[in-house]
């Protein structure tokens, strides 16, 4: 679990909170894909927003609702 990896271009996208999101480890899956994959854009900023969530929240209890919710995700195909 973690935000998705980004490119470097990408991290100046995160403002003054560019380190705090390069210090959290990446994953493949996280906050953003589990909640809003097809509706966040990254234009709007809303993934940006839904990472940032993650990061400043990380815990076991986050990552066991990720993980059900990618898992429900999964199985409906979406």
């Amino acid at each position: 679990m973690g935000p998705r990896p980004v490119t470097l271009e990408e991290t100046y996208e995160y403002g003054d909170a560019r380190d705090e999101v390069l210090a959290c480890k990446p994953g493949i899956t996280g906050w953003w894909a589990a909640t809003d994959r097809n509706e966040s854009t990254w234009r709007s900023g809303q993934r940006q927003a839904r990472e940032l969530f993650y990061v400043r929240h990380q815990s076991l209890g986050l990552d066991t609702r990720v993980f059900v919710k990618t898992f429900k995700a999964m199985r409906r195909g979406k």
